[in-house]
């Protein structure tokens, strides 16, 4: 998992070449997004939308892409958690996504602030879309392939 600010995107490329796609995106927008979902080329895709927040939710994780969730306006809450910690529901493969119930021993509360975006690996199981500080936030979730 990890957690920064969009500025040091450039910083996580070595690792993550794919991350090329989101700069670019990102540059040739000029900082306005447009809402909806766009197909970046090499896999990696974005959805761009303003979502109201919860006092709860479900871990979730991906098998086949990588999240990179940016907030873009407001603020959200999310929370982290070692894949190994928690138990699933079921892999749906054709969404690429399982859910978890319960809480694991360990993991971590993240909060997100405009400009700030967290990378989750298939290890890392993510509770998205909390509320911190706003009632609404609008991010863009990039979906890298692995």
């Amino acid at each position: 998992m990890v957690l920064d600010r969009i500025e040091n995107l450039d910083a996580y490329l070595p690792a993550l070449p794919a991350l090329a796609r989101v700069r670019e995106y990102l540059a040739a927008s000029g900082g306005m997004l447009p809402d909806g979902g766009a197909e970046l080329g090499g896999g990696v895709r974005v959805n761009v939308a303003e979502n109201a927040l919860a006092q709860t939710g479900r871990y979730e994780a991906h098998r086949r892409f990588i999240d990179l969730q940016l907030v873009l306006e407001g603020s959200e809450a999310m929370e982290w958690a070692p894949l190994d910690e928690l138990s699933g529901g079921g892999y749906d493969e054709a969404r690429d996504i399982e859910f978890f119930e319960g809480e694991p021993a360990g993991g971590a509360a993240l909060g997100l602030t405009a400009g700030m975006f967290a990378i989750f690996y298939p290890q890392d199981a993510h509770k998205p879309g909390l509320r911190h500080r706003h009632d609404r936030a609008r991010k863009a979730v990039f979906k890298i392939p692995v």
